[in-house]
């Protein structure tokens, strides 16, 4: 079986573009490289990450503009973990065919890191997330709101140390998502709940000027029931029913979902 191999950053900026040109352009902000199955892994210090991703994104012999995935990960009591958590960004490059996951380390008494959404746009719901279910802030994040969970909700779910049986009732729904001017005449309509067919609730509410469509934002419902958090305390045989999705849409289908 293939294993991850850890390079040093002088040695990274031999065998790779990415890590050459960050290790020239970071110095020792440029903290480990990893490689698994060909899949390069470059960590960067928490200052570093920002102008680690946009030079990934803007340098012609990079590329990396296809924006993944970015999560958020709680490494409590790991050993050899110097701080709790750790920001993971998976981008693509489409002209090169290369992927890339640049990941920086976040401390626990201070779970603070620049927004990636002034370079990609796609970052925005995935920091919402990470701020919701880890607790890690994004500055200068444009609607820093909770995104799976509801308002009345204490705390942040997937946290190691948050109790897995713990629930927070929701009293009431959000009147308004979008911000209505004061004084606007504006009209704000309601879209939804949609069809039951999707994974619960969506509803989207815009605010009309007329016939135009002045701004409009989106709810998920609330319906994330955090079954990766219940996960740690089951047997692999009481988890893996619930993630056979094929048996899950023929129950559905059959009426039984």
């Amino acid at each position: 079986m293939a294993s991850a191999t850890t390079q040093s950053p002088s040695a990274t900026r031999e065998s790779c573009p990415a890590g050459r040109l960050l290790g020239e352009a970071l110095g020792d902000q440029l903290l480990k490289a990893e490689e698994f199955r060909g899949d390069l892994a470059l960590t960067v210090s928490r200052k570093a990450w920002v102008e680690a991703a946009r030079l990934l994104r803007d340098h012609p012999d990079l590329d990396f503009k296809l924006f993944l995935d970015l999560c958020g990960v709680d490494h409590l009591d790991r050993e050899g973990r110097d701080e709790r958590f750790e920001v993971v960004l998976h981008a693509y490059s489409v002209s090169k065919g290369h992927h890339v996951r640049l990941k920086t380390p976040v401390p626990g008494s201070d779970p603070t890191l620049d927004t990636l959404t002034g370079l990609y746009k796609g970052a925005n719901w995935f920091e919402r997330e990470a701020w919701d279910l880890f607790g890690i802030v994004f500055e200068g994040h444009p609607n820093l709101t909770r995104l799976l969970t509801h308002d009345d909700f204490v705390g942040h779910p997937m946290r190691k140390d948050y109790p897995t049986a713990r629930r927070h009732v929701l009293k009431e729904s959000k009147k308004y998502l979008v911000k209505v001017p004061e004084g606007s005449e504006a009209m704000v309509v309601n879209f939804g709940p949609s069809h039951p067919a999707m994974h619960g609730a969506f509803r989207v509410q815009a605010l009309m000027d007329g016939e135009t469509i002045a701004d409009a934002e989106a709810e998920l419902g609330y319906m994330h029931r955090n079954f990766e958090k219940m996960a740690e305390i089951w047997t692999y045989q009481q988890v893996i029913p619930y993630t056979d999705r094929l048996n899950y849409c023929s129950s559905f289908m059959n009426g039984h979902g």
